[in-house]
């Protein structure tokens, strides 16, 4: 395992004033998980463009650790998240900031606190071995949490046959889903 990374971002310093807040920054960075907004992180590896190597990361955060505001009958709150694969020196090989912005109506809101809201985040990276990090924040900004994740990449260019990590999906699995962009499925409708 390597050391816990420092407060950078696609190599560059985490900067509070471009939308990170201290606590996301802080939570980015803990050599431990932060369980005030609960997260399960997964992650499976699969071969890209040239040599580098697709991940696809599942983000599962729980309904009833969000904070929502209704207004003329619908739901607002907002999901910040911070997604980082460091190598073993801390140093960041990848990372992006995406927002999660809910505006739901009653049943939907209803159906991400009892099952949660589940985010799909798309990164490339070269074979190695990561350690993948998620932080996040709600949008009252009063809880935060994260997650870490060891993550083997294989090179799928030097062997004619290679195998990455095993994808399990459920169709009775209801939580609200938010990928990457419209329409974007990595798994090309294997999964239900």
């Amino acid at each position: 395992r390597g050391r816990a990374p420092r407060n950078t971002a696609a190599g560059k310093p985490l900067d509070p004033s471009k939308g990170l807040t201290a606590e996301l920054i802080q939570a980015m960075a803990s050599p431990l998980p932060k369980t005030g907004l609960q997260l399960r992180v997964s992650a499976i590896a699969k071969k890209g463009i040239g040599k580098t190597t697709d991940v696809e990361v599942l983000i599962d955060a729980l309904g009833r650790d969000l904070t929502f505001s209704e207004n003329n009958g619908t739901f607002n709150g907002r999901l910040s998240l911070s997604v980082g694969v460091f190598a073993k020196d801390g140093k960041s090989v990848a990372a992006e900031r995406p927002d999660l912005d809910l505006n739901l109506r009653p049943e939907t809101h209803a159906r991400v606190v009892e099952n949660g809201v589940r985010i799909l985040r798309h990164l490339s990276v070269p074979p190695g071995r990561y350690q993948l990090r998620v932080a996040a924040q709600d949008g009252a900004k009063t809880k935060q949490g994260s997650a870490h994740f060891d993550l083997d990449v294989p090179d799928f260019t030097k062997n004619p046959v290679a195998m990455s990590g095993i994808a399990l999906a459920a169709t009775s699995d209801r939580a609200v889903y938010s990928p990457p962009k419209p329409g974007f499925d990595p798994f090309n409708g294997l999964l239900p």
